[in-house]
């Protein structure tokens, strides 16, 4: 082992200052933490199937006891719907991506899920379609690949499953015998995985072409979708780009043809009864069909991808949005989705489809934009939902009437005026429309033709194109984005519509010069601070714009480039992804959802723009921990409280999640010479992080130490001082032991002891003076592994044989390779914190789990570090077979994983 790295794992502050990014320090920032005030589309937990919104959901398969499985491809997860008509996700966690075999499947990334299949034991089978693998999850709920992975072409002859290579299995079925059936899209054939576990072309010789009759291996196919199995063993191909059904028995494929066949467009899935009725997803038709034996056919229901029968005749029909039971007598329910059940939900069922904005009331209250259930809804005090206006039906009707039983279409915006009038950007109508406090609804701009006739115009006269954001100024007039016209409008008494900002076509120019002659692009968000400032969300051009009360305008954040960099500089560097929602507080703070950055931003008064929430990544995570490692899906509108609390308008997640300032500032008066700025982070990833029982800190600050290095020392009973060149770090008052310290980086190691705590206060002393302080949260896991360069790259690994796993020294499949951690939190026994001598059979209390490359790996061991407090030794065994080249390395403990980016050598 080279003396370098061994000092590296023996001396934790060397091994991390080695590494620190160049940057200015930033300000600290507050901490929040993150829940979901209002919604939730049931991936969480289990809810009624028929208050749930389904989207995209393309595959259905039904299980012996009555529960009913369906696929949401372009969610990537899976859904189950009990007999009792309750709705859970079982495996996926909501983005695309490939991971988790071998742990449970509700912490698997899947990848455009489509077929499902069940065989007699209760395993569902997975077409992972963009994974080009099988997956399967078994009745404990864990998840591992069954076919594909490999680089073998399947062939007559068979190959080893996992060493199969798929283009793009699109459904399946299985037989009574247990052979699984796969319909391969793109290589246009039929796979049949044996139990034995061997992959055979069973029918299509691999190229795209007509429906012909003739032998299984040589006739053709054009993009197989569905498959059925009938109880003679026959095969039922939907054959989608031939418009055809065809049947695969004895070795001979032939095209079943009736006198309604031209009843079949795009056919994507089918199932047989006993009876050998057949029934057909005849997707281009938008059908359901039954084809009897006879070649009679007929009508049974609009809508339909796939369909499958339960063992009593009960088939079940799904479309992107829903669930459907035909019983055998006739009868239809909706078991989940539709959009006829987005429009009868209970006004107390608490389900949200598509929230877009969110404002309060004058009453405690909340008034949402419910951009896909075509309402505006209110949330009371008492958590109670009801609804102000809109059916639930797209459209538009309604004005002069009860605004409950109005129409609209795709709401995005909401504000109340000083009277309580409600207004609403009713943007696909093209139209403002106001609520008086009587609840009749009217128009009160645009003539629900998207255009643009001019930049002042009557009210009722102007056409607007897709308005979307809305804000009342000091003098209570409405400003509005009329994004389709690129252009910022004020509706004026007694109803005008001006033009204020932009309406020059689509660009970008005029900072510095009058708002009316400069380019917008797409404006979206608005919202206006106490000096009557207008920020404008500039989506197209990926900026904040600022309009003074002049009419000045100038770039107030956002470089114009789309992407996302900039932490702790100032707003203006810093990029930014299409900006769907603001707000400011009172002492100046603009708050921006940074939606396709999945990230809540805050720009201070003075300029610079920090990250509150969002760890950057899609999908819908972190809820009860620390908001900055919690997952968005298109973040949009955002509202304040008095509190502090920030509510942002979570759209794709269905939810109005709520961010909750953990400690307020700390207020005791510090030294006048006090730098104010200390930074905490996780010693391993170099991240911003909240505090974890015995984890290693990284405290950065300007002046909190020596100039010269300095290690931590040891006593002579084998504990790490707590006092180090004069520098001491404190929590809640009380002194940690300290690893290293110099004049902007001082390491500690947590104590266990904050366990029992939600919040901290960290305080570094030196020389007996107060130089900084910083409050943060304590959660129980914030994982990370240590890397040789700045807490990403190639983690600090050593290979079964000592050498350092590198590129030029990869580790073998099934060989032994050691990594060191942090963060893990509480362990059992727990140990006394700065103590060298640990019992070695300390293990984490929470569970968890290392991947490497998406496969489970085998811990072999996990003990503390005998030469660094606060440091685990984890030994864990290749697993195999991964692809040769560096594969991520993952390490779970919680259900938190650690940084992304970490990776091992494997050949």
């Amino acid at each position: 082992m080279p003396p370098s790295f061994r000092l590296m794992l023996s001396l934790i502050g060397l091994f991390a200052a080695c590494g620190l990014p160049a940057q200015e320090l930033p300000a600290q920032d507050p901490f929040y933490l993150v829940d979901t005030f209002l919604g939730g589309d049931a991936a969480q937990r289990p809810a009624l199937a028929n208050n749930s919104a389904l989207e995209d959901a393309q595959g259905i398969a039904v299980d012996a006891s009555g529960n009913v499985y369906f696929s949401e491809t372009s969610k990537h997860r899976i859904g189950r719907i009990s007999p009792a008509g309750t709705i859970q996700y079982i495996a996926g966690v909501g983005r695309a991506g490939f991971s988790g075999d071998g742990g449970p499947a509700t912490q698997a990334e899947l990848h455009s899920p489509y077929g499902l299949a069940l065989d007699a034991a209760g395993n569902l089978y997975i077409a992972d379609l963009q994974n080009a693998r099988i997956r399967m999850v078994s009745p404990d709920g864990r998840i591992r690949t069954v076919v594909g992975g490999g680089s073998f072409a399947p062939s007559p002859n068979g190959v080893a499953a996992l060493e199969t290579r798929l283009r793009a299995p699109r459904n399946l079925a299985i037989d009574n015998a247990g052979t699984l059936f796969i319909s391969d899209f793109e290589d246009h054939r039929i796979l049949r995985l044996t139990p034995a576990g061997r992959v055979f072309v069973y029918a299509g010789a691999g190229a795209r072409g007509s429906a012909t009759d003739g032998a299984a291996l040589a006739v053709t196919f054009s993009a197989p979708a569905g498959l059925a199995v009938d109880r003679f063993g026959a095969l039922y191909v939907a054959d989608s780009g031939n418009h055809a059904i065809r049947r695969v028995l004895n070795g001979a494929v032939t095209t079943l043809r009736w006198a309604e066949s031209d009843k079949l467009n795009l056919p994507t899935a089918i199932s047989v009864d006993p009876a050998g009725n057949l029934y057909v997803a005849s997707s281009g038709a938008d059908l359901a069909l039954r084809i009897q034996p006879s070649g009679a056919t007929e009508i049974l229901a609009h809508g339909a991808r796939d369909v499958a029968m339960d063992r009593w005749g009960n088939l079940f029909v799904l479309s992107p949005r829903a669930v459907r039971k035909i019983t055998p007598a006739g009868g239809i329910t909706t078991l989940a989705g539709t959009a006829e059940t987005i429009s009868s939900l209970s006004d107390l069922s608490g389900a949200l489809i598509q929230p877009a904005d969110i404002k309060p009331d004058r009453n405690g209250g909340w008034i949402l934009a419910e951009l896909g259930g075509h309402r505006v809804r209110r949330v009371s005090p008492a958590g109670v939902i009801t609804t102000l206006a809109g059916t639930g039906t797209p459209g538009y009707s309604g004005d002069g009437g009860a605004a409950r039983e109005a129409r609209l279409s795709s709401p995005q915006a909401v504000a109340l005026d000083a009277e309580g009038n409600l207004y609403i950007a009713d943007t696909e109508n093209h139209r403002i429309r106001m609520v008086n406090r009587a609840g009749i609804i009217t128009t009160v701009a645009g003539t629900g033709v998207a255009g643009f006739n001019g930049h002042v115009r009557q009210a009722l006269e102007a056409q607007l194109n897709r308005p979307s954001g809305l804000a009342f100024d000091s003098l209570g007039w409405l400003i509005f984005s009329d994004t389709g016209n690129h252009r910022i409008c004020r509706l004026i008494p007694p109803g005008l519509v001006v033009t204020i900002a932009g309406g020059n076509s689509a660009g970008f120019s005029g900072d510095g010069g009058p708002a009316y002659q400069a380019q917008f692009h797409s404006p979206r968000a608005l919202a206006v601070d106490a000096q009557d400032n207008l920020y404008v969300g500039d989506t197209g051009n990926h900026r904040i714009r600022r309009i003074r009360l002049s009419g000045t305008v100038t770039t107030f954040a956002g470089t114009g480039r789309k992407g996302y960099s900039g932490e702790g500089v100032p707003a203006t560097e810093a990029n930014f992804s299409n900006v769907l929602g603001i707000a400011v507080d009172t002492a100046g703070n603009v708050f921006v959802s940074d939606s396709d950055n999945s990230r809540i931003r805050r720009i201070s008064p003075s300029g610079a723009v920090f990250t509150i929430a969002g760890s950057g990544f899609r999908g819908f995570a972190g809820d009860l921990g620390p908001a900055r490692e919690a997952r968005f899906d298109d973040p949009m509108g955002l509202a304040l409280d008095e509190a502090g609390l920030i509510f942002v308008a979570d759209r794709l997640n269905h939810r109005i999640r709520r961010l909750t300032p953990v400690l307020a500032p700390v207020t005791t008066p510090l030294p006048a010479d006090l730098p104010a700025e200390l930074r905490i982070s996780n010693a391993a990833s170099m991240e911003a992080s909240p505090v974890v029982p015995g984890m290693i800190l990284t405290l950065q600050g300007n002046d909190l130490g020596p100039r010269e290095p300095a290690s931590g020392r040891i006593t002579a009973s084998g504990f790490l001082e707590t006092a180090l060149a004069g520098v001491q770090v404190r929590f809640d008052g009380q002194p940690a032991p300290v690893l290293y310290a110099q004049s902007n980086l001082v390491q500690v190691q947590a104590p266990y002891r904050l366990a029992a705590q939600l919040t901290t206060v960290v305080e570094v002393w030196r020389n007996e003076q107060l130089r900084a302080r910083a409050a943060s949260p304590v959660v129980a896991a914030a994982p990370a592994i240590f890397t040789t360069s700045a807490g990403s790259g190639p983690a600090a690994a050593l290979n079964e044989d000592g050498s350092l796993n590198a590129a030029s020294s990869p580790a073998a499949a099934g060989s032994l390779l050691t990594f060191y951690a942090t963060g893990e939190g509480a362990l059992d026994p727990l140990p006394v914190e700065g103590a060298l001598t640990v019992d070695s059979s300390a293990k984490p209390v929470l569970p968890f789990q290392i991947t490497v490359g998406g496969l489970a790996a085998e811990v072999v061991s996990f003990t503390p570090s005998a030469t660094s407090p606060g440091i685990s030794r984890v030994v864990i065994r290749i697993p195999g077979p991964l692809a040769p080249g560096p594969q991520p390395l993952v390490f779970t403990v919680g259900g938190i994983t650690s940084q992304r980016g970490v990776t091992l050598f494997v050949r």
